[in-house]
């Protein structure tokens, strides 16, 4: 399954910030008992960057899953300063997963 944001609209202090360079930073995915997924954006170039979310802790047994989580999870988004402010969420593994909310830190110039 894949998830896609529309463009994020971000308030500037001289009003909107839709025509300024931003970068998104921590994205927050809030998720009603999952595993499992990865978060990030397309490029230019048609190139998916992403980045795993992790579930599994220092405190997890190997050998097991980690349990299945409820809460928000911190993901450190890979972009650079773009025009567009697009989250993308891809699941495949055989794994649930319900994504019931995205919160993103953004950085806008100017």
């Amino acid at each position: 399954s894949a998830l896609q944001t529309l463009d994020l609209e971000v308030g500037a202090q001289s009003g909107t910030a839709q025509s300024r360079k931003s970068k998104i930073g921590d994205v927050f995915i809030r998720t009603h008992r999952s595993l499992g997924g990865r978060v990030g954006y397309i490029d230019e170039e048609g190139v998916k960057r992403m980045t795993e979310v992790e579930y599994r802790t220092p405190a997890d047994e190997m050998g097991s899953s980690p349990d299945l989580f409820s809460g928000l999870k911190q993901v450190d988004f890979p972009s650079n300063w773009e025009d567009e402010r697009v989250i993308r969420y891809e699941h495949d593994d055989p794994l649930p997963s319900f994504i019931t909310g995205i919160v993103a830190e953004i950085v806008t110039s100017g």
